[in-house]
């Protein structure tokens, strides 16, 4: 049955996800400004601190904020407008918000927290926004800014690290404010035709307000390493070790300096202001001038910890930012996996450590292709460990392991874990074996989802469900739940099995964009219900096969140069339907166009692994259809769409048949082709899942031939990468998009076909040649070369090349009776 519902999401607010702690005075501007306090223009040109409720109407279009995020924006906060008084006189504005008195007369410590947003245009926020804190002991400056240091333009947040989020702000104001019965804060901007400051939410707490709750031990790094030691491992500079900076800023190196989202790089934790810990490879190969490329593997470990003062299982939970390159081959690993990123703790005050730990696994490492629009990945990581209830020796260490770019740490805390934790492992469940799939190529589905009681106290009457949603209408086309344990035990797992029913395909009737969603349940309330869900999503097509959704990254192999890249598609229901083109992208096209290269498409019919050994083959292999497309150099990051024959026809495709299809790259010598490709979808679970239920066709993701010896492995760069290698497929061969009359009695040649400097079209036929033409048009279908043909059609026509770009091109005859088109490679 279907049913409608309202799809829901867990909206678990990001700052209170890492803490809870109460505060003893608190103003959220919900009415304007509050009673007691000022707004004041020391310059005399009346710039004040206004009261806004509507972000839109409050800022102009041309402001670089798109949004003021606060946890009670919605109600209000305080906005200071520097560029709707426009350019003033003298140095500007100098314009002061200021707090009522209040008493921490009753408190040891007080920190100061409150959320906000800046935009700079001609001076640094690093000098000129402020807060005072004002006590009968004095006065002192604090610095919200502290990598916002350059005269230009500068934003925090920044929108692209940290979208739909504020700038956090927490200072340790103790040494002022406790025991004071008079505390008045006051923020100051002296500026002159800047953009916007904002402020909200502000806070004054006896505990650090950054700090979770039940909290055991918790870094800050409050204006230094604090104790905690680099150690330098392997083969890496004696001076490249971990480093203290002011915010994070890991702007310094030549990554951050040249991409297109650069420079200001920045953490984005709650204490980001009082400096956090970095480890800059990127300034460490490069010095910020010099390109190359050098490995560096770097320990940052603890000092010794207490956990004596806890009974309960604990927690690691930091904040990071971090942008990767590419792994050192001796990095710390487990199970046969590398990690650029990781930790590991010690029990005995540093003799031994576990197993490392990878932070960042599935994150996408930065390349030619993403680097301008992949930004850092800024967040806070939580990880359950075990078995640590009385260590007075604890040490925890984190290493990097990489050549670029960056890694940075902040508010490092071990706290004790909830009663009631359960969580849907986000790394192994089953999804659809493809991201876009034909309305009438489904299949059904296994579901799995593994889940893990990470809380400090058992779990009971545990469950596991899934529902299948249309994302446009919002309808439920499938659900089913299922009884997972009575009792699940702290830290079990309950992994590998699948749902006993399998997700019908038949419930899918139309083409559209579906979302799967997994989740878990327990009788016991969750305290921590951001991890109970996991959702994933797919398309369905009218006529494209695809792994993916976009590429994120690029991807070689690094034994050989040449190699064939591609996907492997099950066709359930291929009958009266034919393989039409294909589509795939690269990132380096200069390159190889200025080395007059080019790849063949090549469709393969498969006839599935007959011998269990995870390959395709050569015995197993039909090759069935080929193309060449030779480089023009202006592909740029755009697909690449061709016939997936040379003779520009369609392919006839058969009922439940593998199809590999795949780009070959042929030179042994470099440029090297680097394919766009995915890492966001990994296929692990799903490839495991139908390989090990009874009646279900196997299917597998991509395809990998290095060194093009006939033979796929059908594990590719893994099953979490997936080439950008498309197969659109219809009920036509025909590859005109409107149906066209073929003449009669005429047959068309082209030679040399590829072509360099000239090519010539030969016709030969016994028809009039009334209105008679020729047209060569390239690949979207503009018209490069023409020719009217006015007397006897039995002769042949010479067409000069050498300023076409390489690429592939359509000779069309076009004639009373109708237009025949054939196939046409330019390649220089």
């Amino acid at each position: 049955m279907k049913k409608s519902f309202t799809l829901f999401l867990f909206l678990v607010s990001y700052l209170s996800s890492a803490n809870a702690t109460v505060p003893f005075w608190e103003v959220h501007f919900e009415a304007g400004l509050p009673n007691g306090w000022s707004s004041t223009d020391a310059s005399g040109q009346n710039v004040l601190w206004t009261y806004c409720n509507d972000f839109g109407e409050c800022l102009s279009d041309q402001s670089p904020i798109e949004g003021f995020y606060s946890e009670s924006a919605d109600n209000g906060f305080m906005l200071l407008n520097s560029g709707a008084a426009g350019p003033l006189p003298g140095n500007g504005h100098i314009s002061r918000l200021r707090s009522n008195s209040i008493d921490c007369s009753g408190h040891e410590r007080v920190y100061v927290q409150f959320q906000t947003s800046i935009a700079t245009d001609n001076e640094a926020a690093f000098q000129k926004a402020v807060l005072r804190v004002i006590t009968p002991l004095g006065e002192s400056t604090f610095r919200p800014f502290p990598t916002l240091r350059r005269n230009a333009q500068q934003l925090a947040p920044n929108p692209d690290i940290a979208p739909g989020r504020p700038y956090v702000v927490t200072f340790d104001i103790t040494n002022l404010a406790a025991g004071q019965s008079s505390v008045e804060l006051e923020w100051e901007w002296a500026a002159n035709y800047e953009f916007a400051w904002m402020i909200d939410d502000v806070i004054l707490t006896e505990k650090h307000p950054a700090a979770p709750e039940n909290v055991i031990f918790f870094e800050p790094f409050e204006f230094g390493d604090n104790g905690w030691t680099s150690n330098v491992l392997f083969f890496s500079e004696s001076d490249s070790t971990w480093q203290w900076r002011y915010g994070g800023d890991a702007s310094r190196g030549l990554g951050a300096d040249q991409s297109a989202l650069g420079p200001d790089f920045f953490i984005h934790s709650e204490t980001a202001v009082d400096g956090a810990m970095l480890f800059d490879g990127d300034y460490y190969t490069t010095l910020g001038d010099e390109p190359g490329q050098q490995f560096h593997i770097c320990e940052l470990i603890s000092p010794v910890i207490d956990l004596t003062q806890s009974s309960k299982p604990l927690a690691l939970s930091f904040h990071q930012l971090a942008w990767l390159g590419n792994t050192a081959f001796n990095a710390p690993s487990s199970d046969g996996t590398r990690f650029i990123t990781s930790f590991s703790y010690s029990t005995n005050g540093g003799a031994t450590w576990s197993a490392p730990q990878g932070v960042n696994p599935y994150l996408t490492p930065v390349t030619s292709a993403n680097g301008n629009h992949l930004p850092p990945y800024d967040n806070r990581e939580y990880f359950p460990l075990p078995n640590l209830e009385g260590v007075d020796e604890f040490r925890i260490k984190f290493t990097w392991a990489g050549d670029f770019y960056f890694w940075a740490l902040d508010d490092i805390a071990l706290e004790e874990r909830p009663d009631s934790d359960l969580r849907t492992n986000p790394n192994f469940f089953t999804r659809f074996p493809n991201m876009q799939t034909p309305v009438g190529q489904l299949t059904d589905i296994p579901l799995q989802s593994d889940l893990q009681n990470i809380g400090s106290a058992n779990a009971t009457i545990v469950t596991r469900s899934f529902q299948l949603a249309n994302t446009e209408n919002e309808e439920v086309l499938f659900s089913t739940e299922e009884a997972v344990a009575e009792v699940l035990a702290v830290n079990e797992l309950y992994e590998n099995q699948p749902f006993e029913d399998l997700m019908p395909s038949s419930v899918i009737t139309n083409t559209g964009t579906y979302q799967g969603i997994y989740g878990s349940s327990h009788i016991e309330p969750d305290q921590r219900p951001e991890n109970d869900n996991i959702s994933w999503s797919f398309q369905v097509t009218d006529s494209t096969f695809a792994k993916e959704l976009g590429f994120t990254r690029d991807i070689a192999p690094v034994e050989q140069v040449d190699y064939s890249y591609g996907n492997c598609f099950f066709m359930p229901n291929g009958d009266g339907l034919y393989a039409r083109y294909v589509s795939f992208g690269v990132s380096n096209p200069v390159p190889l166009a200025n080395f007059s290269r080019a790849v063949n498409v090549v469709l393969h019919e498969w006839a599935g692994d007959l011998n269990n050994n995870n390959e395709a083959d050569a015995e197993e292999l039909q090759e069935i259809g080929i193309n060449l497309y030779p480089f023009n150099g202006t592909e740029g990051l755009g697909m690449i769409t061709l016939p997936v024959s040379f003779e520009g026809e369609g392919i006839p495709l058969k009922d439940s048949t593998y199809y590999i299809i795949s780009v070959r790259y042929n030179d042994p010598t470099p440029p090297l082709l680097f394919m766009l490709a995915s890492d966001t979808i990994d296929y692990t679970a799903t490839v495991a899942a139908h390989n090990s239920t009874p009646g279900l066709v196997p299917q597998y993701a991509s395809a990998l031939d290095v060194g093009n010896e006939g033979a796929f492995s059908m594990l590719g760069f893994g099953y979490n990468i997936v080439p950008v290698v498309r197969l659109h497929i219809g009920e036509s061969p025909i590859l005109t998009q409107t149906a066209e009359t073929e003449p009669s009695a005429v047959a068309v040649s082209i030679s040399p076909n590829p072509a360099n400097e000239a090519f010539e079209v030969h016709l030969k036929g016994d028809f009039v040649a009334k209105d008679a033409s020729l047209r060569v048009t390239d690949a979207s279908g503009k018209t490069v070369l023409d020719r009217e043909i006015k007397d006897s059609l039995n002769k042949s026509f010479t067409f000069a090349a050498r300023q076409l770009p390489s690429g592939w091109y359509t000779v069309r005859l076009e004639t009373a009776e109708g237009v025949l088109t054939k196939p046409l490679v330019i390649q220089h």
